[in-house]
């Protein structure tokens, strides 16, 4: 995603590149009022992938997070008009596959925690949503990357 960034690619002529650029843009509607956002999406992947690869709780990913989106508004955001091609990797089942890890972590974060508001506001949102066990997820669909068991060596 920084490749978006002309300063990493400025000794490519821009007639060699193909810029894409690839995030997850939910439309998930909960219900008539609450639509399941873009950004709490992206920072549920995030959580999964931290917690299975970077044995991160949930709380750390959560404290951390404020400062990933900065991150982003510093040096993905401005670039990615610049793409040639968005795709959208939101898939229908994402947030079902990832709900029962996702309970998990966020349980354990308790009131006394500063990130204690936040976790709630996702359970909540995922209460509604159905829970699909790993088993119910092809090795080879990109899920694997938040929560293991990838056909593929990706890390």
């Amino acid at each position: 995603i920084h490749a978006l960034n002309p300063h990493y690619t400025s000794k490519i002529a821009p007639t060699e590149k193909f810029r894409i650029f690839i995030s997850p843009i939910t439309s998930l509607q909960l219900d008539d009022c609450n639509a399941f956002k873009t950004t709490d999406s992206r920072l549920c992947r995030r959580m999964c992938r931290d917690y299975l690869f970077r044995g991160n709780n949930a709380s750390k990913t959560l404290s951390m997070w404020d400062n990933v989106r900065r991150g982003e508004h510093s040096w993905i955001f401005p670039h990615q008009n610049g793409a040639d091609v968005v795709y959208n990797s939101c898939m229908e089942s994402e947030l079902p596959a990832l709900k029962g890890r996702l309970d998990q972590l966020l349980r354990v974060v308790g009131p006394e925690d500063a990130n204690y508001a936040k976790a709630q506001h996702l359970l909540c949102a995922l209460d509604s949503l159905p829970t699909w066990q790993d088993k119910d997820v092809s090795t080879t669909s990109l899920l694997r990357e938040f929560i293991g068991g990838s056909a593929f060596n990706v890390h």
